[in-house]
């Protein structure tokens, strides 16, 4: 995982790293997390905390090492540059840059990126999503963000 960073930011990363694990032990667990995440301003449920951990935790130890810190930070910042891409694509077609495209202009570029599109899927989910406006104007980033969610 450390290859994507450069090694400034693996040194970064480390610093970043040491002020988690407060108690010194090489590794954070989960009240640590959720201190500096609250620090933060990230006001996580002990859940959340617990499950951010499992989605690193290689060798099953209920805790962080830094290699699996680092893991947990590639995978943020992908899903960053996900989130950064799905709203472009949307943006492209969004002229009066109001946040919002015709549900034609929206079924146009969803599908154009998604492997498979059925207009019967794509109400339902915006309905779910509650995207869809009395104007039948799709707001994309709110389906952008329940996307990154799933």
């Amino acid at each position: 995982m450390a290859n994507h960073l450069t090694a400034e930011q693996v040194d970064h990363f480390r610093e970043v790293f040491s002020v988690f694990d407060q108690d010194g032990s090489g590794s954070i667990d989960a009240d640590e997390l959720g201190a500096c995440l609250r620090a933060l301003g990230q006001n996580l449920t002990d859940d959340e905390i617990k499950d951010l951990i499992t989605s690193v935790d290689q060798n099953n130890s209920g805790t962080i090492d830094f290699d699996e810190f680092l893991a947990l930070i590639v995978s943020k910042s992908e899903a960053i540059n996900c989130e950064e891409e799905l709203l472009a694509a949307f943006q492209e077609f969004d002229l009066a840059k109001k946040g919002k495209l015709s549900k034609d202009q929206f079924y146009y570029v969803f599908c154009g990126m998604a492997e498979t599109c059925d207009a019967q899927d794509i109400d339902y989910m915006l309905k779910l999503f509650g995207a869809l406006d009395e104007n039948d104007e799709v707001a994309y980033p709110i389906v952008v963000n329940k996307l990154l969610e799933i």
